[in-house]
């Protein structure tokens, strides 16, 4: 495997020489691509103090809707608890996308809703967060000040922007790990796709190339030669998250078509040297 692994990262002119290898252990090398691939959105998500609504589907962060927070009571969270002036809950919901419900009281509160539909609870000391019907309960540490009376003069957009946020920060360490599961399944499953599309086209070489392998020879191909995007690509996610994806896409049919040509050149050169 070490072998593979190097050939697949430093001797581009030798990838077109694995075709007769394992398929296991291309899908193993694709494995570590795709790992290296969701590593700069995993770290761009676990050092964010912003939430990313399109990642998250928080569509009210990012469409305007007039009066979206005006019924929000006067109250504040502020040192590390909730103050406000109500004596009884209050329940708010937000256009049935999220549920906001403010209890000053020392009773726990909950709402039937909250099982279908994600939305927060606060209590004097601390916060319950609802999310795909799960509860999850946290101290407000992490809460920068936050006075709902500002949040009803911003446009609806920023200011549930700003409830998203402290929240993001707060909870991100509980739900990011399956979020990056996640998103590291849909690449592989996605690109996977990509890889037997490429390699479906690869094979139309044959007519004019009888050294090309069969199509499964030139998926193996391509799984090999997925490594070398990906390091790239992950470099320079780094400091561009969005453009990994591009990037990968992009330098994987173009590795496979440089180790075809470096393998073409290596044959031709022998052929001469027979010749001679």
């Amino acid at each position: 495997m070490k072998k593979v692994l190097h050939i697949s990262l430093f001797k581009m002119k030798d990838i077109f020489l694995l075709s007769n290898e394992k398929v296991t252990r291309g899908m193993l090398v694709f494995l570590i691509s795709m790992s290296l691939l969701v590593f700069p959105i995993g770290f761009d998500l676990v050092n964010s103090k912003s939430m990313n609504y399109g990642l998250f589907g928080a569509d009210l962060a990012l469409t305007e809707y007039d009066g979206l927070l005006e019924d929000l009571p006067q109250a504040s969270i502020v040192e590390g608890r909730l103050v406000s002036t109500l004596e009884e809950v209050l329940i708010i919901n937000l256009k049935d996308q999220f549920i906001i419900i403010v209890n000053p009281t020392e009773d726990k509160v909950t709402d039937s809703r909250l099982q279908e539909t994600n939305g927060v609870v606060f209590n004097e000391t601390n916060y319950e967060l609802y999310l795909a019907g799960n509860s999850f309960q946290f101290n407000y540490n992490t809460f920068s000040n936050v006075h709902f009376s500002d949040l009803k003069n911003m446009s609806s957009t920023e200011g549930i922007r700003v409830i998203y946020d402290n929240l993001y920060v707060s909870a991100k360490r509980v739900f990011l790990l399956p979020v990056i599961l996640i998103l590291l399944l849909v690449f592989v499953f996605i690109n996977l796709i990509y890889l037997a599309v490429i390699s479906f086209f690869a094979t139309f070489l044959r007519y004019k190339d009888q050294n090309i392998p069969p199509y499964t020879g030139v998926l193996k191909i391509a799984l090999f030669a997925s490594l070398i995007p990906s390091v790239i690509a992950m470099i320079i996610g780094m400091f561009a998250p969005p453009m990994t994806i591009v990037i990968y896409n992009f330098g994987l049919p173009a590795v496979m078509f440089i180790s075809y040509l470096k393998y073409k050149n290596v044959n031709l050169t022998d052929t001469v040297k027979k010749l001679q």
